[in-house]
């Protein structure tokens, strides 16, 4: 295999010593809190860095369904899945959103795709060179049911401000399965798609979900709202409030 298509275990590990403590506290906390056996989502799966790490920790008994649509990382994210072995995994190439059909994507080139986004590029990358596709789509509820997907336990979110497209998307799973959410708020990502990272905070705690951030530790500490996610963005967890205690303890 070609030079960078590959991320594997060893990169991924001295990935996350590398990171920032506040990013490293979150591998801790997902490390802590998936078990054996859970059904988990990886929405904005770009290489698989996450990926690996929900796999590892659901082990056999549990799956991964990671979604990726921009289709260089999609590739990689399919090597990467493979060297690693992970038989818990499902890839699919598809967007997440709040329709079943097909969608207007923007692919950012040259080793730019993470960026790839629905929406016109964030002003920080907005002159990226990219290309205009169509890639399908399809809601989370949707692809539960289509697949006979009975429980949720944690989702993964970071699709380049397409979050709260996607949440509306899931609203039976949010209603129903009670999961976990992972969920980037950032303002420069979400003000292409015409609305501030507050309004996801608002979203879920609408839907009965308390906010956290974790600490170094990967321990929860309750993360109130702010006004303005920008220049600082931050990455928390939404959890159902009838698991709280447990998820905390």
């Amino acid at each position: 295999l070609a030079h960078g298509d590959i991320i594997g275990w060893n990169v991924l590990t001295s990935s996350i010593r590398r990171r920032a403590s506040y990013y490293t506290g979150e591998w801790r906390f997902v490390s802590r809190f998936l078990q054996p056996g859970m059904t988990v989502v990886d929405a904005g799966a770009n290489q698989g860095i996450y990926t690996l790490l929900l796999s590892k920790c659901v082990g056999d008994a549990g799956r991964v369904f990671a979604f990726e649509p921009a289709s260089p990382e999609f590739k990689k994210l399919k090597r990467n899945v493979q060297s690693n072995r992970c038989s818990n995994v499902v890839l699919e190439s598809s967007a997440l959103g709040s329709y079943d059909g097909v969608t207007e994507f923007h692919l950012c080139l040259y080793s730019r795709g993470s960026y790839s986004s629905r929406c016109v590029p964030a002003k920080d990358i907005e002159g990226a060179p990219r290309q205009i596709i169509e890639v399908p789509m399809i809601t989370l509820d949707s692809y539960f049911s289509k697949h006979s997907v009975a429980s949720c336990d944690f989702i993964k979110i970071d699709v380049e401000g397409g979050e709260k497209d996607l949440l509306k998307g899931a609203e039976k799973t949010l209603t129903q399965l009670r999961p976990l959410v992972l969920c980037e708020l950032a303002d420069i990502r979400t003000k292409p798609w015409g609305y501030f990272a507050s309004e996801l905070y608002d979203l879920l705690l609408a839907h009965g979900y308390a906010w956290y951030r974790s600490d170094g530790n990967g321990l929860l500490h309750p993360a109130a709202q702010k006004a303005n996610y920008d220049p600082e963005w931050e990455n928390l967890i939404a959890v159902p409030t009838e698991k709280r205690d447990a998820v905390i303890q």
